[in-house]
């Protein structure tokens, strides 16, 4: 069985009768016989058939004397010498068992119940492109991912790729537009969904490695970009591009419109348990100033939470935070190291190698991991391996994979 049933546990409150009352009465009553005895002893057979009726009435009322001390209060009820029994049950409480969380989400690895999973597996996985850029701060929906790829656009600009799956929001971002190099890790998750606005343009403006339009086309990507109806909303007192939002519910509303279901399976990582408070080092940082553009508003660095075991982002020196005011975080941070090239067009796109292997450093417990990242193809999921080449187990929780180009400076 998927589930296990534990016992439900029964705690019954009954009320007890305190009996001390009747230590006195059984003195009295013992010493009253032993004199009645003695009397009796003296008397003749006439007087001694009196003196037994006598004792039976006293007897008798002696016992409906006993019965009423007995009985709880209130217990007596009725006509005289009429008495009722109270089922004295003060209180059943029935502990319901808990739910039990057996079952990994499948992109970020958190237990779950088997009722979340049903759910959750019944829609794909969606990604929303992001922007970075300062005029489009702060930011909506990053701390809800499951999650997250970063890496350069054009002018030393970051952009973001948002994976959702467990994770829902009811905003998200200011959303942009969409690269060729996000499509392949978009293919690790079987045909999984995407939302942008825009993209890059076709050829030749775009030179044919990264014109986005083509290889959606070849790829049949599940784009709800290009899908019929307005699936964004345009936020007044944000100045345009940077104030297009969207949510979790109206694109899978959306997609569920275009038949667009079910998760198909996909390559998944692996997940362990997270290391003891005790054994986790005081404090780390890590330093990252993408390619040759040196500190800038979009350099970052990641501050280790000790006691919630995570790491807190900062954007140029200053605190990364969303718009409802919460600092952005992640459970573990990848810097993935790939040859950037040029794609040789007029408007200065750039391309990136996403299938092979590279250099590739992996952060969580707030320890350093030095290993790499391997491809193996388009759909393949990336994965990545220590120095022994065994496969990096994560913690269980929001992943932050920020792809540089070969030779970006990182500090840690």
């Amino acid at each position: 069985m998927d589930e296990l049933i534990p016992i439900m546990e029964q705690e019954i409150t009954i009320e007890t009768v305190n009996l001390s009352r009747f230590d006195n009465l059984k003195s009295a009553v013992k010493d009253r016989c032993s004199r009645i005895k003695l009397w009796i002893s003296r008397l003749n057979r006439r007087q001694r058939i009196l003196a037994g009726s006598g004792i039976g009435l006293f007897l008798m009322g002696l016992v409906a004397l006993v019965a009423y001390l007995a009985a709880p209060s209130g217990a007596l009820s009725g006509a005289a010498g009429k008495i009722s029994r109270r089922e004295n049950l003060t209180s059943v409480e029935i502990n319901p068992p808990e739910t039990l969380k057996d079952k990994e989400s499948p992109l970020d690895g958190v237990l779950i119940t088997s009722e979340e999973y049903t759910k959750i597996t019944a829609r794909r996985p969606l990604a929303v492109i992001v922007e970075n850029h300062v005029s489009s701060r702060p930011s909506a929906g990053l701390n809800r991912a499951d999650l997250v790829y970063e890496c350069l656009a054009e002018g030393g600009i970051t952009r973001f790729m948002l994976f959702y799956l467990r994770g829902e929001a009811e905003k998200i971002g200011p959303v942009r537009s969409l690269r060729t190099y996000f499509l392949d890790w978009l293919a690790e998750f079987g045909d999984a969904l995407v939302m942008h606005i825009g993209y890059a343009p076709p050829y030749p403006q775009s030179a044919p490695a990264s014109d986005v339009l083509a290889y959606i086309s070849r790829y049949g990507v599940k784009s709800l970009g290009l899908a019929s109806g307005r699936n964004f909303w345009r936020v007044v007192g944000r100045r345009s591009p940077h104030n297009a939002f969207t949510s979790t519910k109206m694109l899978w509303q959306k997609a569920e419109a275009k038949g667009w279901l079910g998760m198909l399976s996909f390559d998944k990582w692996k997940y362990k348990d997270e290391t003891a408070l005790d054994q986790r080092p005081e404090s780390q940082e890590i330093s990252l100033n993408w390619d040759g553009w040196g500190e800038n508003a979009y350099s970052v660095k990641w501050i280790y939470d000790r006691k919630e075991n995570r790491y807190l982002r900062e954007n140029g020196g200053e605190k990364a935070l969303e718009e409802d005011g919460q600092q952005i975080w992640a459970k573990n941070v990848v810097i993935e190291l790939s040859v950037q090239t040029l794609a040789n067009d007029s408007l200065n796109h750039i391309l990136y190698q996403t299938i092979g292997e590279g250099e590739a450093v992996i952060f969580l417990d707030g320890e350093a991991v030095n290993g790499v990242w391997r491809k193996a193809d388009r759909a393949s999921r990336t994965k990545f391996y220590n120095a022994e080449g065994e496969e990096i187990e994560f913690n269980r929780g929001r992943t932050w994979i920020m792809v540089a180009p070969t030779g970006s400076e990182i500090v840690y």
